[in-house]
This record gives C-alpha cells, structure tokens and sequence, in this order.
C-alpha cells in the first residue's frame, strides 16, 4: 500500500511539473509570423464562425421554400358539471300518416322529451392529426429573403477578408517595430560603449593632468544618458514581443525569438495601378457594396406586401370518442369514429393598412439611397487611403536616403573628433557632440528604413493585398 502511494504521488507531481513547464519558444520570420497570426488569431476565427452562421441563416432562408408538417394528438376528457342539465333523448317511435299523391302513406317517426342528466356522466375524444402547410405565392418575399441571405454570405466572407488584412498588417507592423527596436537596442549598446571609452579617456587625462575635471564630469553625465537610452530601448524590445506574442495567439511561450532584417524593398507600382488593385479587392468595399445589394433586397419584400399571398394546406384527422351518462337512473354508453380529410387554397390580400407599407416602402427607398451614398463614399475613401500611403512610402524612402547621408557624415566627423581629441587638438565638447550626433544618426537610419517598411505594409493593405514577406 505504501509502495502504491508513493508511486501515486511521484507520478501526480510529474505530472504537475510537466503542465507547468512554459511552452516551447519558437524562432519566427515575418511571413512566418503573419502566417501563424492568420490561422490562430482570435479576430479572424470569430469572423470565420459568423461567416458559419450565415450559412445556416441561408440554408433556414431556403428552407421557407418547401412545405411543412405538423402532427398533433389531443385527448380531452369531459364531465358533465354538477348541476342538472336537459339534454333531448329518443325515447320511442310514433306512427305518423303523411298524404303522398299516390295515397297515404304510414311511417314510424322518433320522437324526443327533454330530460335531466346527472353529474356522473363524462365524454373522451382522442385525435389525431397532420396538417401539411405549402406557400405557393409570398409576393416574392421568399425570393428576396433567399437572395438577402445569400448576400449576407459574401459579407460574411469579406468581413474574414477584411479581419485577415488587418491582422497582417498589424503583425508585419508589430514585428518591424520589434526589428528597429532590437537594432536600437545594438545601436545603443555601440554608442554605451563609446560613451565608456571616452569616459576612461577623459579620466586617464584628467589623472596626467592634462584635462580638467570638467571633461569627467561631462563624459560621465553622456554615459549616463546613453545608458538611460539603452534600458529604454530594451524595455520597448520586451514590449513589442509580448504584443507580438498576443497577435500570434501564441502568449503562453516564453523567449520566442524574431528574425529579418530592415532591408529597403522595392515598390514600383504607379497611383492608378495601386487604385485599380484597390477597388477590385478591397473587403471594405465590396462589404458596402453587399450592404447595398441587402437594403434593395429589403425594399422588395417591403414592395411584395402589396401583393396577394396564396398558401395551400391539406389536413387528414381521424377522431375516436367514446364516454356514458345517465338518465333516469339508466346508464347510457356514446361511441364514435370521425375521419376528416380537406384540402384548402387560400388567398390572402391585404388592400388598407392605413399607410403602414407606403411609408416602409419610403423608408427602404431612403434607406437604399443612403446605402448608394455609402458606397461612393467607400470609393473615395480607397482612394484617398491609396494616394496617401503610396506618398508616405516615397517620402520614407528619400528619408532613408538622406539619413544614410547624415550617418556617413557623422561617422566621419565622430572618427575626426576622436582624433583631435587624442592629440588634444579638440575639445571634449567637441568630441560629446559628435558622439550623441553618430548616435541620434544610426538610430535616425534604424528609424527610417522601419517606417519605410511599414508604410509598404499599409500601402499593401490599402490595397487589398497580403503580402507575408512584403515582396
């Protein structure tokens, strides 16, 4: 028994120990990336299970077509209440002579009396019956409804469409956020240590005697802000990859690592190229579009109340009664079998509805042509989306090219500063001047190759299009 039990718990805290293991981390590109994202984000499969939804709706639309079936079996017992109740009850024959043009003729005739029956006398019927209910003619409300639910389909799918452009473009811009903050973090690290080489510089001088104090203390107070700058720059590296990790539904994993480089892609596509691309793919537009579609489907079920509604039913029942009473002190037994069967064509036309469906009509009028109003506005919207992204990455190109330049200068003004410095032909304020200057240039260079890469992934996106890699 001990044995069994230290086995029990050896293997419950196994267990234990392995469920809290952290998931594996995992090394992501950035098509990689936007891959995962777009199969596990949360965003898209809710969209994917409305676009479910719809599907089902459409099928409950097609379904109104065919006929339905009700079956019903209903038992009802009756008792007679308590006061006494006449009823009229055969009670014999009476011989009647009715004159006929050939002669009279003699017959028995029933003859009834009025008399009182007790409270213990009681009737059951059972029932049974199916009705089949068929429309034949709604005023195409059936039609548009069918056609309503269709459309919502295509919205549904470009609603996922629409969800997936936005999660790609978001974790393209999470993870060349995550690229420039990494390069940042290395930019700084270059510049710290710099900063602490001119800091021992300044002090080995002021020991020989050969600088002031003054120059410690200002290489002091430069390393302490770079330093400043590089925890800053390490904390948005953590940030960033924990919003990453959220985009990829993947927040479970621990140190997940993210590769690439912020290499310039070129882009050589024209305005009215881009916009072309953007009014064919577009979800938002075809979503207005399908908005549209469903408002005029809506003003023709309003239209079809106008018209005559035909429906046809045919019904089978069978009835089984059977129960007794007294009277006179004689018991008396009923018994009965009916069977109906009946078909019916019904036409229903409402002519006055004091107004009611004119002023729908109006409204699903209105309705429509705001809806048509939306639609342009959609357009304009692409358009105007397309011409300012495609503007921004142009500008971020020349910004990177001129911050290339800014970098080489201040390379080479850092490298002269140093050298004066060494041979004390410069000043230490020379010297932290262009240090910060080398610094402030590769983090500008960092800075702008990043904002050239997400304006492509945002021109993208405007454009309709997923690109993983942005090639």
């Amino acid at each position: 028994m001990k044995r069994s039990s230290i086995r029990s718990s050896l293997f419950a805290c196994a267990a234990l120990l392995f469920l809290s293991l952290p998931a594996q981390a995992r090394t992501y590109t950035i098509d990689e990336a936007v891959n995962q994202a777009l199969g596990a984000n949360p965003n898209i499969k809710a969209a994917e299970k409305s676009e479910k939804a719809s599907e089902s709706a459409l099928k409950v639309a097609r379904g109104d077509f065919g006929p339905s079936v009700n079956a019903a079996y209903i038992i009802k017992h009756d008792r007679m209440r308590r006061s006494p109740t006449s009823v009229s009850v055969p009670v014999g024959t009476v011989d009647v002579t009715i004159p006929t043009p050939a002669g009279a003729v003699t017959q028995p005739m029933p003859y009834t009396r009025q008399v009182s029956v007790k409270n213990n006398s009681n009737l059951t019927t059972r029932t049974a019956a199916i009705t089949v209910s068929q429309t034949l003619f709604a005023g195409f409300r059936l039609l548009n409804a069918a056609q309503k639910a269709a459309l919502e389909v295509e919205y549904q799918k470009q609603q996922v469409e629409n969800a997936r452009l936005k999660v790609a473009n978001g974790v393209q811009s999470l993870f060349l956020k995550y690229l420039m903050a990494e390069e940042q973090v290395k930019s700084s690290q270059r510049s710290l240590e710099r900063a602490k080489e001119q800091m021992n510089t300044a002090r080995a001088a002021f020991n020989l005697g050969l600088r002031p104090k003054l120059d410690v203390l200002q290489a002091e107070l430069d390393y302490a802000n770079t330093e400043a700058k590089l925890i800053a720059s390490e904390n948005d590296l953590t940030t960033t990859a924990a919003q990453l990790a959220m985009m990829l539904n993947d927040a479970e994993s621990a140190g997940n690592e993210f590769v690439g480089k912020l290499d310039l892609i070129p882009f050589d596509l024209g305005f009215e190229q881009c916009v072309q691309k953007a009014f064919a793919q577009r979800p938002d537009i075809q979503m207005a579009v399908k908005s549209l579609e469903k408002m005029e489907k809506d003003l023709g079920i309003v239209k079809g109340t106008f018209l005559p509604q035909v429906t046809a039913e045919l019904s089978f029942s069978n009835t089984d009664a059977d129960g007794n009473y007294h009277i006179a002190g004689n018991k008396t037994a009923v018994s009965s079998d009916v069977t109906d069967f009946s078909g019916t064509i019904t036409i229903g036309w409402n002519l006055f509805s004091s107004g009611k469906r004119y002023n729908g009509v109006k409204q699903a009028k209105a309705g429509v042509e705001a809806m048509q109003a939306q639609v342009e506005q959609a357009y304009n919207n692409a358009a105007f989306e397309v011409k300012s992204n495609l503007l921004n990455l142009q500008d971020a190109r020349r910004t990177c090219e001129v911050t290339e330049h800014q970098l080489a200068s201040a390379r080479q003004a850092y490298s002269d500063a140093k050298l004066r410095y060494e041979l004390q032909l410069g000043t230490n304020l020379e010297m932290l001047t262009a240090q910060s200057n080398y610094a402030a240039a590769e983090l500008n260079v960092i800075s702008a190759r990043c904002g050239y890469l997400v304006a492509l992934s945002n021109l993208y996106t405007s454009m309709g299009e997923i690109h993983p890699d942005l090639h």
